[in-house]
């Protein structure tokens, strides 16, 4: 049986979440009597996202090619991917200010953490 062109793009979706499970594989701090066993998991990146172009090219490719403003494109994907990006953001920033209430390091660089926050929710990368 051959499968559907909406077929493919699940097993190219479930691949796309293989690779982003490798990527917290490999960023998750894990004590130094683990061993990671992922050789070449570094490439799980570069997979997701040329992964992700494909699933965005059949998602919205025959509707740019139609006249959707590219505006309009942008829109629909911040709508779709901002509330999860700001909920990670915000699960993030909670388990680093409990991290740091619990060490007494708060006070030192708060303002360190504040500003990379900041730039955070905007989408930006935090300035040297």
């Amino acid at each position: 049986m051959i499968a559907k062109r909406e077929d493919r793009l699940s097993v190219l979706d479930g691949l796309r979440g293989v690779a982003a499970f490798a990527i917290l594989y490999l960023h998750y701090p894990l004590p130094e009597s683990y061993t990671r066993h992922l050789p070449g998991g570094y490439l799980a990146v570069d997979l997701f996202f040329i992964l992700s172009g494909f699933v965005i090219a059949k998602a919205y490719g025959e509707r740019l090619e139609q006249g959707m403003p590219v505006a309009r494109f942008a829109l629909v994907r911040l709508i779709r991917l901002y509330p999860l990006y700001i909920a990670g953001t915000a699960l993030a920033a909670a388990l680093l200010y409990l991290s740091l209430l619990t060490s007494g390091e708060l006070a030192q660089d708060s303002s360190k953490y504040l500003t990379t926050l900041g730039f955070s929710v905007l989408f930006l990368p935090t300035p040297s």
